[in-house]
């Protein structure tokens, strides 16, 4: 592109050379407060603060936050702080702009100054202080994370500057030359590229945001002659969709995330198809019917922040409903109108079941090396897990995560009286060979060397292993290795249990309030199946181990078990996506666990 020879061009097409572009902007910054403002405070919280980009991803990995609540209280912030900034920054801003150096940009600047303290101050406060939602807030809505994406497109108006634009988006006629066509074919490659590749697993925001956004650098600065935009995105149907995008873009994302919620789950195909095509619709609408109508509108004033019309009914409205959803949030819906669902909710939401049933003591949490209530790391563990009493002839070394110990009731009730049951773990933490890197808590290596320490002191008759899932990566041929040539007789690897999309009481309470089936086969990840099948090839007859599947004897046909003895709110087998009530807990020990292992205590 820099030995294009464009001599034939004029200089409005051409441009000026690039040191004298780079001249122009280092004057217009000197000349400019406002754009230098901009470019200085941009940056510099950009270089201090990039990693808050994964911030949801921290508090529920670091902090030990739960996600889905999380994700709740960040959605209520949005709401709250997004009227309020709505209905008030914009006027605060326009009166003090008057007065700062640099109007607009000198009080966005100034905004980041005072909030920037808050963004540092809330990773080092006690989950759920005053300091850590308030810092949370300013890091959630100040805009440094994706200035880098608005300074893109920044930088491709000052390249094409000067530019006549083309009538209604058509190109002029004439071929472009091969440079334009390498980009606009690679710029559409890109995009295609991050639809393809980029899933909910993917860390988004973040290095994956260059494919879509790269990709539209490209194809706009490729130009109209080049022949993705020339034969493609020149057509009718694809200007029409232009005009209609922004519209588009604020429909699509809340009927698809409310359609995920109506229809419990992951909507297949057909169910995304007529989302879209009632996005595109709505779409339409809102272009002909609002934003034509207002962008259209003769001005024949300045206009100002409360002047009557459309912007002060659009105001109230955004008030009232946002009274109206605070109001709904602390009322927790309409509860009167349906008392039994109400009390349903109640029994398990919030995580409720885990502190009405103290599950701290019921799961052995004094043995995790995560305190899920300060959501900090242990330095020692009580000293209880891993002490046999004298009249315990043998025992039993319970290793894992969350899924390990959600079976510790149901070992405590069922294992013979002279079998101690040993146990040590982290939540989110599998059992591993060696030290996990990157570990932030060291949670996860503080607990897998005691459990290293305990079995070379201890000598346990068997090792259970227990996750709640990512098996195919453990290394678990090591692991048993490593456990045999210790000394351990004998390893059980626990398989993977059902996992439900959403929490299984969720599903009941949206599909079968009416009438609830025993085994229910929606909403469940079939990656656990699968899982389960490759764990039982590889290891089911390997000399020293014993399998245990949780898939085969729960689930039957594609369904599995989801409550006992017809009680489906005490004896609801999860309380949430994956972990054992009690009921469970007791009922997968006794037919399932033990009966696999009990020769092996003989």
């Amino acid at each position: 592109l820099l030995k294009d020879d464009r001599g034939a061009q004029d200089d409005a097409e051409r441009g000026a050379p690039f040191a004298q572009q780079v001249r122009n902007v280092v004057a217009l910054l000197r000349g400019n407060s406002t754009v230098a403002n901009t470019v200085v405070g941009f940056v510099l919280v950009h270089m201090a603060f990039v990693g808050i980009a994964f911030a949801q991803l921290w508090l529920t990995r670091e902090r030990g936050l739960d996600a889905a609540s999380m994700a709740q209280k960040i959605g209520l912030l949005g709401i709250a702080f997004g009227v309020l900034g709505s209905l008030v920054g914009g006027v605060l801003s326009d009166r003090l702009a008057r007065r700062l150096p640099g109007g607009h940009a000198g009080f966005v600047v100034l905004l980041i100054l005072i909030c920037g303290p808050l963004m540092v101050a809330y990773r080092f406060a006690d989950s759920g202080s005053t300091m850590f939602y308030v810092g949370m807030s300013a890091a959630f809505f100040l805009p440094h994370t994706r200035f880098w994406e608005l300074a893109a497109g920044g930088w491709l108006a000052l390249q094409q500057a000067g530019q006549r634009p083309a009538a209604d988006g058509v190109p002029a006629t004439g071929t472009g030359r091969w440079p334009q066509h390498a980009a606009s074919v690679a710029g559409l490659s890109a995009i295609g590229l991050g639809a393809v590749l980029i899933d909910r697993h993917s860390a988004f925001p973040g290095a994956w945001a260059l494919l879509p956004v790269g990709g539209a650098l490209l194809l706009i600065q490729a130009g109209p002659a080049a022949c993705i935009n020339r034969h493609l995105l020149a057509r009718a149907p694809m200007r029409w969709i232009g005009r209609i995008s922004f519209s588009l873009y604020l429909w699509h994302w809340p009927l698809l995330v409310y359609g995920r919620i109506w229809l419990v789950g992951e909507p297949d195909w057909p169910q995304r198809l007529a989302l879209v095509a009632v996005s595109v619709l709505l779409a339409w609408l809102s272009y002909r019917w609002i934003e034509t109508p207002f962008r259209s509108a003769p001005t024949r004033r300045a206009p100002r922040p409360w002047s009557p019309g459309p912007v002060r009914f659009l105001a109230g409205m955004m008030a009232a409903t946002f009274c109206a959803g605070v109001v709904l949030h602390l009322a927790r819906g309409y509860p009167d109108r349906m008392p039994d669902k109400r009390d349903y909710i109640a029994f398990f939401d919030d995580y409720r079941y885990t502190r009405t049933h103290d599950l701290l003591r019921f799961d052995h949490h004094e043995c995790n090396f995560y305190d899920i209530e300060s959501g900090r790391a242990k330095t020692a563990i009580a000293a209880t897990c891993l002490r046999p009493a004298a009249a315990h002839r043998r025992s039993v070394l319970l290793w894992g995560d969350s899924h390990a110990q959600h079976l510790a009731y149901g070992l405590d009730r069922t294992l013979p009286a002279d079998v101690a049951l040993l146990h040590v773990g982290a939540s989110g933490c599998p059992p591993n060979v060696d030290d996990v890197h990157p570990d932030p808590l060291d949670s996860c290596n503080r607990a897998n060397r005691l459990a290293w320490q305990a079995i070379g002191e201890l000598h346990p008759d068997v090792v259970m292993l227990a996750q709640q899932g990512g098996h195919s990566i453990t290394q678990y041929d090591a692991l048993i290795a490593r456990l045999h040539a210790g000394g351990v007789a004998q390893v059980v690897l626990i398989g993977p249990v059902p996992h439900w999309q959403p929490f299984l009481y969720q599903v009941v309470l949206k599909k079968y309030w009416q009438a609830t089936p025993v085994q229910i086969g929606s909403n469940l990840d079939p990656a656990m199946f699968g899982l389960d099948a490759g764990l039982q090839r590889r290891y089911a007859g390997m000399p020293g181990v014993t399998y245990v599947s949780m898939i085969g004897p729960l689930c039957h046909d594609g369904a599995c078990l989801a409550y006992l003895d017809g009680d489906r709110k005490e004896k609801l087998m999860t309380y949430d996506y994956a972990h054992f009530t009690l009921p469970a807990s007791e009922f997968v020990v006794r037919t399932v666990v033990y009966p696999a292992m009990s020769g092996l205590l003989n």
